[in-house]
């Protein structure tokens, strides 16, 4: 396989190093030292040297920074011929002015379409995957090995799939979204909103019960899209810290920003933006603040309300929390799927999908006695199955409502604390 490729080789870090020289000789005795101030001394076997700070994925350019240090050292000596000295050093990694990003998460292969390698390719990185896929003439090992490692980055066919059971009315508005979002529709839609001077970034929000298949949901509508989620990891976002949260949102969004922009160039579809249980990061904007941290988390809010409104890629959310949203986001989901709790019909499908040898009977007996959730249901599974290993043998229908009486929690009455009549 051979490849014109475009590469950059032009690229500078500059540094700037200072030092300060003091020597004092008298008769047999003499003492010297230095302090230097010192950027990118590498070179001089020193603890230093550079690392990028940003890179545009239309031009391969990387911008950098240098790493600086302090090194000072003393000598003294005594002696003409024969001399005796003493030399003490200090030196201190000062690290870099400028956060450095992580190469391996801002990935270095570009193609423009999916067939790779291609005649418009422009950035190659080549590792031991890369070239056994080229001497294997694979293009599907090639394509997996040219992609964008990042550990909250999930490929479709990374996504196992599962089958889900709603109600008719979330299987049509699940449907319909699946539809909007195939490759060919999407396309066409953001194209006809930015016609005419609209949003064309599309956020949905799935709200409801817990355990009813929200998340789940968005996994398998990425799948069936043939599209990547971007999983936002919630506990790291929020910082304890003043501006920490803000920081590490513009983080995010400038990652999935290069996600989107690389998708683009390899021909692929659009990532998913997904916060799930997004209610710990969204809510209400405060009023009458006085505190600082009551001013970040105002701050914190504007900015999500400023990148949901502009952002042209495509945001998930999931909550059970809906109410604690500030209201100004709700104009700007333009899909709101609220998920509830499965009916009767449902739960019998799921609890058929999930034991298949159950009898008609049992599974109305037991969809009818059990107002669970398609999550509880397969908690139930789950220990029926790890007893099946266990015993070697197959529950009977008694011991899996025997696992169905304790997987909620028990409401213990209450009792009166205090003196009465």
């Amino acid at each position: 396989l051979s490849q014109s490729v475009r590469v950059r080789v032009n690229d500078r870090v500059w540094g700037f190093t200072p030092e300060i020289f003091a020597s004092y000789k008298k008769d047999k005795f003499n003492i010297m030292g230095k302090v230097m101030y010192a950027q990118n001394t590498a070179h001089l076997t020193m603890v230093s040297g550079f690392g990028a700070t940003s890179f545009d994925a239309e031009t391969g350019s990387y911008d950098y920074a240098p790493l600086n240090s302090a090194v000072s050292w003393v000598n003294a000596t005594y002696g003409e011929r024969w001399k005796a000295g003493l030399m003490l050093g200090y030196i201190q990694n000062l690290g870099s002015f400028k956060e450095f990003i992580s190469l391996e998460e801002k990935g270095f292969i570009y193609s423009a379409s999916k067939d790779i390698p291609d005649s418009n390719s422009k950035f190659y990185r080549v590792t031991e995957g890369v070239v056994t896929a080229i001497l294997k003439n694979d293009k599907n090992l090639l394509q997996k090995e040219l992609r964008v490692r990042d550990k909250n980055l999930k490929y479709p066919d990374e996504i196992s799939h599962k089958e889900l059971f709603y109600s008719n009315e979330i299987k049509n508005e699940i449907a319909k979204i699946t539809e909007y979002l195939s490759n060919d529709k999407f396309e066409a839609i953001q194209r006809r909103l930015e016609e005419k001077c609209m949003p064309k970034g599309v956020c949905i929000m799935f709200y409801g019960e817990s355990g009813t298949g929200k998340t789940e949901s968005v996994y398998q509508l990425a799948k069936k899209t043939g599209r990547s989620i971007f999983h936002v990891d919630i506990g790291k976002a929020v910082s304890q810290w003043h501006g920490g949260t803000i920081k590490n949102l513009s983080n995010i969004f400038e990652k999935y920003n290069l996600f989107c922009k690389q998708s683009k160039m390899r021909g692929h579809e659009i990532p998913i933006l997904l916060f799930n249980e997004a209610d710990a990061l969204f809510g209400k904007r405060l009023h009458d603040v006085n505190q600082g941290s009551e001013i970040d988390e105002n701050h914190t809010q504007s900015m999500l309300l400023d990148y949901i409104e502009r952002q042209e890629g495509l945001v998930i959310l999931t909550t059970n929390l809906e109410g604690n949203f500030d209201d100004a986001f709700e104009r700007r989901f333009l899909f709101k799927l609220k998920f509830e709790r499965p009916n009767f019909e449902t739960k019998k499908k799921i609890w058929k999908n999930k034991i298949s040898w159950l009898e008609t009977d049992s599974v109305e007996q037991l969809a009818s006695n059990y107002d669970f959730s398609g999550a509880e249901i397969e908690n139930i599974v789950r220990k029926s199955t790890m007893d099946e290993v266990l015993t070697g043998k197959r529950p009977s229908v008694k011991e899996i409502e025997e696992y169905c009486k304790t997987e909620k929690f028990e409401k213990s009455k209450k009792t009166r604390i205090g003196f009465g009549c």
